[in-house]
């Protein structure tokens, strides 16, 4: 698989030559002389600096798992990507042209200076095992603790967003460092429920071990700050907009006025949409003005009578039959890959149901709603359906009753996401496919449910 991307890894090369882009091709085979190596970068016409590894040391320190594996590294030497080049070649596949560039991506991306689509893929390639090499020396800010924080507090803990206090910068963490280290060793943050024994998730929040290990440990060092040389490269974060600029955005009519304590109703607040044609959306992001008083929000559509697929239409009854799009703290936003989009009917009308809760303090919010089209009808359509059932007793007294809700997959789909959602009396939560050899596979399993955290 390798020696199909070599040409591959060529071109790239040429192409971020003039860009201030550094490639090393590295060789962590032991049984691979310095001839064999020589032969290589003549044979495949390799241009990029090429490294004999046969100890293996360079390959530990990234903890390589084979021999397809790329990283790319910003100024700062913070690993922004790991993963295959592209998706074109793999075992028992050979696809004319890539779908997915997760290289060239990921270099563009941190060029921009933005956040990589997709931070890590599997890379097919020969399998390597190596014992991994433990860090040494002080844990200092800038030489780790930075990017523990940047890559796994910041996108909340920053102004304008819904984290209680900000997390930018070495005093930020330092003068809170008390809570951080209570939520971080209680497992209370980053937010990740999930079982970890069932399934591998692209959002998974929860912190490694290793890394867990080393902010409550600097923390109990008392937070040495260490070589600013060392510091993580600023992060770009998006002003306003994940998904970029919006084509359209809507936003409900009218503020609303939350107050400082007491509880709030759920708001249905109708926004209508004036397209001719239906619309493909390729990413979407719900954006409320006072993030720190929106529990949720939820966005179903209307079709109009007459349109030709009204009878489509699911009856939303609050979200238990499905939604068109949802916001929860920390994620709001959605990016669809190329191919796949979600369908907005011509003269829908939008229903924002939207929960806020009060915290002490009068807010006001006009939540909004942005949205990237597809350049074209995809080729999938993204369809998001629930599975409830509203029709039990919990008896007086049960402390774990059970309640299931069953879906029957009448044709062949594929499954990309779960949002489990209960309210405050839910306690676990579990999604179990049953497959039709009779078998049984756990999705997702969240043994302690949180209704703070949907």
């Amino acid at each position: 698989i390798c020696k199909k991307f070599a040409p591959v890894l060529n071109q790239i090369v040429i192409d971020y030559a003039e860009k201030d882009v550094a490639f090393l091709l590295l060789n962590p085979m032991e049984n691979e002389t310095v001839e064999d190596c020589k032969g290589a970068i003549e044979r495949y016409k390799f241009t990029a600096r090429y490294i004999s590894d046969p100890s293996g040391a360079i390959a530990k320190s990234l903890r390589v798992n084979s021999t397809g594996d790329c990283f790319v590294l910003d100024s700062s030497r913070t690993l922004r990507y790991r993963g295959a080049v592209s998706d074109q070649f793999g075992f028992g596949y050979n696809l004319d042209a890539p779908r997915i560039t997760y290289l060239r991506d990921a270099i563009d991306s941190v060029i921009a200076g933005g956040n990589v689509f997709y931070p890590a893929t599997w890379a097919p390639g020969c399998l390597l095992e190596f014992e991994a090499t433990k860090a040494t020396g002080e844990v200092t800010w800038h030489n780790r603790v930075s990017r523990i924080v940047q890559e796994n507090c910041q996108d909340c803990h920053r102004a304008g967003e819904n984290g209680p206090f900000e997390l930018m910068t070495y005093e930020d963490v330092k003068g809170n460092r008390s809570m951080v280290k209570r939520q971080v060793k209680q497992r209370l943050m980053p937010p990740w429920f999930a079982n970890p024994e069932h399934g591998d998730f692209s959002n998974d929040r929860s912190l490694s071990d290793e890394d867990r290990e080393a902010l409550i440990g600097w923390i109990d060092d008392g937070c040495p700050e260490g070589d600013p040389k060392d510091a993580v490269a600023p992060k770009n974060w998006a002003e306003g907009w994940k998904i970029g600029k919006p084509e359209v955005v809507f936003q409900i009519p009218k503020e609303m006025t939350i107050p400082a304590t007491g509880a709030v109703e759920y708001q249905y607040i109708n926004v209508e949409t004036t397209f001719e044609e239906d619309r493909w959306v390729q990413a979407m992001e719900i954006r409320p003005t006072a993030p720190q008083v929106v529990h949720h929000v939820l966005v179903f559509l209307k079709y109009p009578r007459n349109h030709p697929r009204a009878d489509e239409q699911p009856q939303d009854r609050g979200g238990l039959n499905g939604y068109f799009m949802g916001m929860v703290p920390g994620q709001g936003d959605i990016t669809f890959p190329e191919g796949q989009g979600k369908f907005l009917p011509k003269g829908a009308t939008m229903v924002f149901q939207i929960h806020y809760t009060t915290n002490g303090e009068e807010a006001v919010d006009q939540t909004k709603l942005g949205m990237i089209f597809c350049k074209e009808r995809p080729e999938t359509e993204i369809t998001t359906t629930g599975i409830s059932n509203v029709f039990f007793e919990i008896p007086p007294g049960a402390e774990n009753h059970e309640v299931k809700a069953i879906f029957i997959a009448k044709k062949k789909m594929r499954l990309l996401s779960l949002m489990p959602h209960m309210h405050v009396r839910g306690k676990a939560y579990k999604y179990v496919a049953k497959l039709p050899d009779g078998t049984e596979k756990v999705l997702l399993d969240v043994p302690r449910y949180d209704f703070n955290w949907q």
